[in-house]
């Protein structure tokens, strides 16, 4: 299957913004990740993103034909945008209730992933963009950008935004990405360093502090603080 995915707006014509973020930079990273997901499992998916309109007529219009001449009428247009006006949580539309289901599936999965608001398919006959394409568009208001809460959920994990999306779309399981465990350090210096590190706190500076302030034996050190070790042990002179 070929997939057209659309981030919404552009840096000229950003659209909404809350809580420290703009609609299109957040509306991209998404779409990065939808796209990595899609070509993940195999399916066809190109960026028809407009970045140049001048309008918000321009920027949808311009995105129309990306996605026309991207995939035509075989395969699904999917827009990421972001929501405001005091609301919260994920709302999806099409045109006339024709992708009805998949704007269900997509709604509810990322309320359920999130814990926000359900707020289901609409009809979006009305937009430039979902009655204009040959393909179907799925157009997916992801949450509210001015909500605190909604936007400290999606951007702790976008991930998950995008593998709700591309999952419900494609009815196909990806692989999620391991998240990195931070390794526990010991708070202890190792046997072979005992002796070194007490003469290290020990031992006093030209200005009369330790060489070392007896924190985080097993950490690495920057070179910024190897140079503060250097010059107490006056070796900068």
């Amino acid at each position: 299957m070929a997939y057209a995915v659309v981030a919404g707006h552009n840096s000229i014509i950003p659209g909404a913004a809350g809580n420290g973020y703009k609609e299109h930079e957040v509306a991209r990273q998404i779409k990065d990740k939808v796209i990595f997901y899609l070509k993940q499992l195999g399916e066809k998916a190109f960026d028809c993103t407009d970045n140049v309109g001048r309008t918000k007529e321009q920027v949808w219009k311009n995105a129309v034909a990306n996605c026309n001449k991207a995939i035509g009428k075989n395969g699904f247009i999917i827009a990421i945008h972001l929501n405001a006006g005091g609301g919260t949580g994920t709302e999806v539309f099409d045109y006339k209730g024709r992708q009805k289901d998949k704007c269900q599936r997509i709604s509810a999965r990322l309320a359920k992933d999130f814990s926000w608001n359900n707020r289901g398919w609409k009809n979006g006959d009305w937009i430039g963009l979902i009655k204009t394409t040959q393909a179907p568009v799925v157009y997916v208001e992801v949450c509210f950008i001015d909500n605190k809460n909604d936007m400290q959920k999606l951007m702790a994990d976008i991930d998950k935004a995008a593998i709700g999306i591309v999952e419900e779309m494609t009815n196909k399981k990806v692989s999620h990405p391991k998240k990195e465990e931070k390794k526990a350090t010991s708070n202890q210096p190792g046997k072979f360093a005992l002796e070194a590190w007490e003469k290290a706190q020990t031992k006093k500076s030209k200005d009369g502090t330790s060489i070392l302030d007896g924190t985080r034996p097993q950490e690495p050190i920057t070179r910024e603080q190897f140079a503060v070790v250097l010059d107490r042990l006056g070796l900068l002179d």
